[in-house]
């Protein structure tokens, strides 16, 4: 009897440490895939703000030049305005972002 449950003890122990070591590769694949992402939307979100600052900038250098466009508002409501959208699309960015890691976790 004491064998029988030497084995049983043994069989379940190994049971349990292959689930676990299968539960960790995901977990690890999870948390390097969440933090992949999150540094490339960082890194994203930089680079479109150096992008941004000097486009507007020199869009309105040239103002006379420029306003029969319809474009002769003043540059202080464009750098709102540029902000504001790329509030919106990080908000969303980091939503689906937040989606993801929600699925992500809940399939390991």
């Amino acid at each position: 009897m004491p064998i029988l449950g030497g084995l049983l003890v043994s069989l379940f122990g190994t049971l349990a440490a292959f689930f676990a070591e299968i539960m960790a590769k995901k977990v690890a694949i999870s948390l390097a895939y969440v933090t992949t992402l999150g540094t490339v939307t960082v890194a994203l979100l930089g680079m479109l703000a150096l992008i941004v600052v000097p486009i507007s900038n020199a869009l309105f250098s040239t103002l006379p030049f420029i306003g029969w466009m319809g474009l002769a508002f003043p540059q202080p409501a464009t750098s709102v305005c540029i902000a504001a959208l790329g509030s919106v699309w990080s908000g969303t960015v980091l939503y689906r972002w937040q989606v993801e890691s929600l699925r992500i976790a809940a399939s390991v």
